[in-house]
């Protein structure tokens, strides 16, 4: 009679410099199918290219303060000097930035990433490590994104720039980034908000919590300083966010493959196949 298989836990871990490879590796896997990727990127050169692009941003974005780029480690022990351990339900404790007092043991295997976009910078007087237990954020009250001194919120932010490929479509980038864009400025404003950019599970290792306890991370934040969450879907994960509590407010699309070769897909050219993303917003306060 066989043994029954254990399920490995899951933690979630901040992402240092060196995950920006593993990050690549998973974002260019779980979207090696996606209609606009291949319509942005059109060749199997230019998506080599482009995963060496995804590698130096998740870089930039680890580096500033105003992004948490987090991981989904599975089989990983993590030992924290002067403070216990969580573990329920399989998803184990996020603990504080590397360098902050944590001991690791054991890797583990990286199976997906988030990147949110937060409303503040955190604070780098917050001292201690943020606990999360099932996915759940566990911090004190009054935690969180908070105004450092002497920052001014209204500073105007600048995000590290893209550099994209030699052969990107950029016809196509520049027409759905505005679409996106302007998607976002009719449903949000200037109303600030936690944003999360991209999410990915490795294919081999979808159906296991690690999307869920990614998107709770942000969720957690969004309840308890009322501050609304914000992304765009495909419809694979429609029924995901709806169960987590978003409300879809807008539909994204644009025409791809259209006449001249797919180089504008803009809506009514030529003939061409709908690609569609659906924003969504988790309202806190609703």
């Amino acid at each position: 009679m066989s043994s029954p298989t254990r399920t490995l836990p899951l933690q979630i871990i901040r992402a240092s410099e060196q995950d920006a490879p593993r990050i690549a590796d998973i974002h260019m896997s779980a979207f090696a199918t996606n209609a606009m990727l291949l319509a942005q990127f059109p060749t199997p050169a230019v998506r080599a290219g482009l995963w060496t692009s995804l590698v130096k941003k998740a870089v930039a974005e680890i580096r500033d303060e105003r992004w948490e780029v987090l991981l989904v480690a599975m089989g990983m022990e993590r030992e924290r000097e002067g403070e216990g351990e969580v573990e329920d339900g399989g998803v184990k404790g996020l603990g504080k930035r590397e360098g902050e007092g944590e001991r690791e043991r054991g890797r583990g295997e990286i199976v997906a990433f988030a990147k949110w976009f937060c409303p503040r910078s955190r604070s780098k007087a917050i001292p201690r490590a943020i606990g999360i237990e099932n996915g759940v954020d566990g911090t004190g009250e009054g935690e969180g994104y908070v105004k450092n001194e002497g920052e001014d919120e209204e500073q105007e932010y600048e995000e590290a720039p893209w550099v994209w490929p030699e052969g990107t479509d950029m016809e196509i980038l520049e027409e759905w980034t505005r679409r996106v864009d302007a998607a976002g400025e009719v449903v949000m404003g200037r109303r600030p908000c936690y944003r999360l950019s991209f999410i990915a599970t490795h294919p081999s290792h979808e159906r296991l919590g690690a999307a869920t306890a990614l998107i709770t991370w942000g969720l957690e934040r969004s309840k308890r300083e009322r501050i609304p969450v914000v992304l765009e879907s495909t419809w694979n994960a429609v029924a995901l966010y709806e169960r987590l509590g978003f409300r879809a407010e807008r539909v994204i699309s644009m025409v791809l493959g259209g006449a001249g070769g797919g180089g504008g897909g803009v809506e009514g050219e030529g003939e061409g196949k709908v690609y569609e993303e659906i924003c969504f917003v988790f309202w806190p306060d609703r």
